[in-house]
């Protein structure tokens, strides 16, 4: 997307991580997140969630909020690109 971004002048990236607190390297990844997203310029938002919903398992939970963070943060017109894995 960055180098897109580069091809493309128009374009505007945006990065927004969910932290679950799910485990134990969630800082962690925030301060990569950080880091990464500095290094290639491209705005952060930390979105921190709170799993706490009877009947649901974690997954669901973690699932149900990472939209709720989607929603709240995305702007008018913004398109949302999903990343979770490295491969």
């Amino acid at each position: 997307l960055v180098q897109w971004r580069t091809e493309n002048p128009g374009v505007t990236l945006r990065a927004i991580h969910v932290h679950h607190g799910l485990s134990a390297n969630a800082d962690a990844w925030v301060t990569h997140c950080e880091n990464v997203c500095q290094q290639w310029q491209v705005p952060l938002v930390v979105e921190r969630v709170q799993l706490a919903q009877e009947g649901l398992g974690i997954e669901a939970q973690a699932r149900q909020a990472r939209y709720q963070a989607f929603a709240r943060t995305l702007l008018p017109g913004e398109v949302l690109v999903t990343a979770q894995h490295l491969d």
